[in-house]
């Protein structure tokens, strides 16, 4: 039975809705041959759930069974563990089927039906078109007690799918965000204007201009949205208007979300120059433009380690944005306090600790303030400024301090999760991890492996649905977990928390060198450490070692903390060249 001809994104939103609003206990096929096109949707179908604050995971059958565990078994072991999870996607039955270990999978699968619905969860099982006949004739009680009828995806995987299923992730991720109104009604009405204009044969130049640009507008905005951002912009890309600063700009921001950091640059630099000629002739229109710009270009310089021109950036802007504030505070207060924040976050990490915590008081009085007038806008601001005065009152041994900046911004971004779950579980995180680290320096061990056990669940959980924007954060905390392991004598913990800490940060810096080799080379040097005074194995503390040299020597130039642990990393590879010489 073939469901009637819908379109690809009316298909997905109908997956969507199965795990959405079925009741739990039911199970569902999916019909495509191209295991693209299923890798595509799962992530359709995981983003989706993100919006509702669910969780789904993927399993590979073929992977998930062992010789010591069979398929149904190691099933069943596997969701016992994944206590958590709101519905669950199985892949790969083909792939179980042909490798012939397990030639009475789908009879045995066939057995196990009743037990699958007792799981409570609604399942989608991924099938090709050669296991029809074969679940037609070894599993026909199952097949036939399936929740509806099969879904079949004919397309293979295309960018104008992708397109088109983005679209809806992006209404239904309105829906989740504040001023979800706003966004979503505008959504809807460039998404008309563009099918319109497609279907028209309007020149693509005119579209790109006059609605695609609206819309990435609109998704750099949106939480999550950065490889819908990218997939959009790669289409247009060649058509967009280069010489406005407003489209650069836009561009630029979506880029640099999505962690494309020298293409970001290339078109903030652009935007820079359009708006300030602009700026020449109408300073009153084009004055803020300018600000936003710099304010930005300095985030992506710091983000790229380029320390000294991101100081540069903010000064410049900070300098703008006070004259326009002296001038209309109700306007621009908020952009000199999020200039301050930002050049904080700067001299912290340059070690200039009195100048940061000068700057975050100026930005934190600033958002009370704001915040008296307009909590629902500023609120976030507050906290945000209380977790990185956290920071720094931690490092200076200010811990009363500290902890109070920490809790009172943690109640705030509970409070805001409550509502907006997607938009402030990330900085949920984040505080955690900051508090977690604050512990620790008191010795609170047990409070410590507390908040970053809550800290990783979070970014686990935000790296499924987004592993660009979340790995960074996952490897941080493990990085931190494994320290603080280390205190608690738990070394083989330790040793696994580092471990994980590292692949993930390889990989990072693999696509994203100038970003992630610092905290690539931050790892090599724990483990480094580690395996010389906690866990002694010489060769590999010489191996790690050696490895962080290399990454902290490209930057001990310009950057302090790569010099600082540059001496340290050299000084246990002597050490470890005179244990071998003796």
């Amino acid at each position: 039975m073939e469901t009637p001809t819908i379109s690809y994104s009316n298909k997905v939103k109908n997956l969507g809705r199965f795990f959405a609003q079925t009741e739990k206990g039911a199970y569902t096929f999916a019909v495509a041959d191209d295991e693209l096109l299923q890798q595509n949707i799962n992530q359709n179908l995981l983003q989706l759930a993100a919006n509702q604050n669910s969780k789904l995971a993927v399993v590979n059958i073929k992977e998930l069974a062992t010789k010591d565990k069979a398929p149904i078994a190691a099933l069943r072991h596997y969701i016992n563990e994944q206590n958590d999870i709101d519905g669950l996607i199985i892949t790969n039955l083909y792939g179980l089927l042909i490798s012939k270990e397990y030639p009475d999978f789908l009879t045995q699968l066939n057995f196990v039906r009743e037990a699958l619905l007792k799981l409570n969860l609604p399942i989608l099982f991924w099938i090709n078109h050669e296991m029809i006949p074969l679940l037609s004739r070894q599993a026909k009680d199952l097949y036939a007690q399936r929740h509806n009828f099969n879904l079949y995806f004919t397309e293979t995987a295309n960018r104008n799918n992708e397109l088109q299923a983005d679209q809806h992730i992006a209404i239904e991720r309105s829906k989740a965000v504040p001023n979800k109104q706003q966004y979503e009604s505008r959504l809807k009405l460039l998404f008309k204007q563009l099918e319109k204009a497609v279907a028209n044969g309007e020149d693509k130049v005119d579209i790109a201009n006059d609605i695609v640009i609206e819309i990435l507008d609109v998704y750099r905005q949106l939480p999550l949205m950065n490889p819908a951002f990218l997939r959009l912009f790669e289409e247009y890309e060649e058509y967009l208007d280069k010489t406005d600063a407003s489209t650069n700009f836009t561009i630029a921001f979506g880029l640099e979300e999505a962690n494309k950091l020298n293409k970001a640059a290339s078109y903030y630099e652009v935007s820079l120059e359009l708006y300030s000629s602009l700026a020449k002739t109408n300073p009153q229109s084009y004055l803020p433009d300018v600000a936003a710009t710099l304010n930005n270009l300095g985030n992506l310089q710091c983000d790229k380690n380029e320390l000294d021109k991101a100081e540069k950036s903010y000064l410049e802007a900070l300098e703008i944005r006070r004259q326009l504030a002296e001038v209309n505070p109700q306007s621009y207060l908020p952009s000199v306090a999020m200039t301050l924040n930002n050049l904080g976050n700067l001299q912290y990490k340059k070690n200039e600790s009195d100048k940061a915590e000068k700057s975050f008081l100026e930005a934190l009085k600033a958002y009370r303030k704001l915040a008296e007038v307009n909590p629902q806008s500023y609120l976030p601001s507050v906290a945000m400024s209380l977790n990185n005065l956290g920071i720094l009152q931690s490092d200076k041994n200010e811990f009363d301090k500290a902890e109070k900046s920490f809790l009172e911004a943690l109640k705030a971004y509970r409070k805001l999760a409550e509502v907006y779950s997607q938009t402030y579980l990330p900085n949920v995180a984040d505080t955690l991890n900051n508090l977690g680290l604050f512990q620790s320096a008191k010795n609170d061990f047990d409070k410590a492996e507390k908040s970053f056990l809550e800290a990783l669940e979070a970014y686990r959980k935000l790296a499924k649905v987004n592993p660009k924007s979340y790995l960074p954060d996952l490897a941080m905390t493990l990085n931190n977990f494994g320290i603080l392991k280390c205190d608690k004598n738990e070394f083989d913990k330790a040793e696994k928390s580092y471990l994980e800490a590292l692949e993930i940060r390889q990989q990072l810096a693999k696509t994203n060198p100038s970003s992630f080799e610092i905290i690539l080379a931050d790892t090599y040097i724990n483990l480094s450490q580690f395996f010389r005074y906690d866990k002694p194995k010489p060769s590999q503390s010489l191996q790690h070692a050696k490895a962080a040299a290399a990454l902290y020597a490209k930057y001990a130039a310009t950057v302090p903390h790569a010099k600082k642990w540059l001496q340290k990393a050299e000084a246990n590879i002597k050490h470890w060249e005179e244990q071998n010489k003796s």
